[in-house]
């Protein structure tokens, strides 16, 4: 008896907990608002924000589950979910530590971008409450084969500005026009 009730607990445990054993995120290099640097949010902002995942020899972003991402801020409990995702070569990734800027120039690895909804971003994440303050935000999802709770992580930096805080939209603005010309896409929203 006692024998089968250990079994049952045991079969029971593994239903509640199926990827218990499963291995930490793997690392994926993202970039917020990609050819821009550093990356700022508008309070007031609206439109499409994109985030890219760089693609590498070790990470191909063909086998991310797109319905899977997310993202998140490190301090709050809120998500946002992408409109829209295409694949494009955008950038190279570089070693470095998150929040620093990425080499804008293509290195022949397909990259995936995804358009999130700036306003959303700034609702579902609470982004008001960080006025003149730099903060993480981390893109989550799973690999298409694994199904997991969350098989990667990439995280970059914003800047958010106060509402009364006026960025230079010089540097903004070309960026913009550089990054728009480039890539055949027309994207609004970052300041």
């Amino acid at each position: 008896m006692l024998l089968e009730s250990m079994a049952v607990c045991f079969f029971l445990t593994s239903l509640a907990f199926p990827n218990e054993e499963r291995n930490a995120p793997q690392e994926a290099i993202i970039d917020i608002l990609p050819g821009i640097c550093p990356n700022t949010i508008s309070p007031m902002g609206e439109g499409a924000f994109p985030v890219a995942i760089l693609g590498s020899r070790e990470f191909s972003v063909r086998d991310i589950d797109r319905r899977s991402v997310r993202l998140q801020t490190s301090d709050s409990g809120g998500s946002v979910v992408p409109l829209r995702s295409f694949f494009r070569d955008i950038a190279t990734p570089l070693p470095s530590e998150s929040c620093e800027c990425h080499n804008p120039v293509s290195d022949g690895i397909e990259d995936l971008i995804f358009n999130f909804d700036l306003t959303e971003i700034i609702e579902a994440l609470n982004l008001l409450s960080f006025p003149n303050q730099t903060i993480r935000l981390k893109l989550i999802g799973r690999m298409v084969e694994n199904g997991g709770p969350a098989d990667f992580i990439g995280v970059d930096c914003v800047q958010i500005p106060d509402n009364q805080t006026s960025p230079d939209l010089s540097l903004a603005v070309y960026a913009l026009t550089k990054l728009t010309l480039r890539q055949g896409v027309r994207i609004f929203g970052y300041l």
